[in-house]
């Protein structure tokens, strides 16, 4: 039986990053492009992504072996007339903010 850790370690590799393809790719042409690797389970085109001139998405298959077929096949191939780059996707970091307390940065505007 496997640990849950391994098991969530999985989980987190189906889920890939692609990016650099050109803004006007919509999800039915990220869909088709990855469909022959295996069964998709979600795609996220990120809101305004495609306004940026380097757009990127999340494609997450059911299986893990479909993933990494599919970076193993699309990884530096061309979408949309560009090359795309596939990689695992990291998981998002916590951004806390600053690194100094909440106070001080009111004591500071006291003193301006």
């Amino acid at each position: 039986m496997a640990s849950s850790s391994s098991e969530s370690d999985v989980e987190k590799r189906k889920k890939l990053h692609v990016v650099g393809f050109a803004g006007d790719v919509d999800e039915a042409t990220i869909r088709a492009a990855f469909i022959p690797f295996g069964e998709i389970a979600d795609i996220v085109l990120p809101e305004g992504a495609s306004k940026k001139r380097s757009s990127y998405a999340f494609v997450t298959f059911e299986d893990v072996d479909d993933a990494e077929a599919a970076i193993d096949n699309m990884h530096r191939a061309e979408l949309g007339g560009r090359t795309i780059h596939v990689t695992v996707a990291k998981p998002q970091k916590m951004n806390l903010g600053s690194f100094h307390a909440i106070w001080d940065e009111a004591h500071s505007k006291e003193n301006m």
